[in-house]
């Protein structure tokens, strides 16, 4: 049912792959097809399982503790693909609370919050071009893009009503947070200074601070 050597490395704290342990799979059980719940609880009294295919805990679903270590699991028959489920604990002090499964991989739309059912056996995959450059020629990970992060001071103090220090344009930017080996993944200059008028500081203004420095070359 289960592969010991994950658990194993999962108590330890080194398992890389702990989703195939928890979450919702789809599986075949003495002859019957389901979906295996597993989840983990270590300070739990009781775990169980509700959902549409239980009409929330009207059947109760409980789970079993699996080797004592704080691993709840349950095979249920019948269940259909994006059903939504959440987990049902006790806690030590008697009280009853829903979860949503941390492992699931698909979720209700908000303001919803049950997880969903879903089946990832021959699901394709479409990020081969993205793997394979992902590591950067010097061997680090590559950096992450630049435009991802907010450091125009437009889009720091200013949008606060605070006023940054420095009449230089550039003395906005925070290029100190940069490594030159590239781990913190913040190059000296910013590319788009005009990224930073998406986040309500003003149009005008970060046009023209955009301006200014593409005339200094930064």
């Amino acid at each position: 049912m289960f592969d010991n050597f994950l658990i194993h490395t999962f108590h330890d704290g080194n398992c890389l792959q702990a989703y195939k342990i928890f979450g919702a799979h789809f599986e075949t059980h003495e002859g019957k097809k389901g979906v295996r719940f597993t989840t983990y609880a270590p300070n739990a009294r009781s775990a169980q399982v509700v959902g549409e295919f239980n009409q929330w805990g009207e059947t109760p679903c409980y789970m079993e503790r699996y080797n004592n270590g704080g691993i709840y699991t349950i095979f249920v028959e019948g269940v259909k693909e994006f059903d939504m489920y959440k987990f049902r604990f006790e806690t030590p002090q008697g009280d009853i609370i829903d979860k949503a499964d941390p492992y699931a991989y698909f979720s209700e739309l908000r303001p919803g919050t049950a997880s969903k059912v879903y089946n990832m056996e021959g699901y394709r995959w479409h990020d081969s071009k993205w793997l394979k450059n992902r590591t950067h020629p010097s061997g680090h990970p590559r950096p992450i893009d630049a435009d991802l992060f907010v450091r125009h001071g437009l889009c720091h103090g200013r949008t606060a009503g605070v006023d940054l220090p420095g009449d230089d344009p550039a003395s906005d930017l925070w290029p100190h947070h940069g490594h030159p080996q590239g781990h913190a993944h913040l190059p000296p200059r910013v590319p788009q200074v005009r990224r930073a008028q998406r986040f309500g500081a003003g149009k005008r203004a970060g046009h023209a601070r955009g301006q200014e420095l593409r005339a200094r070359g930064l």
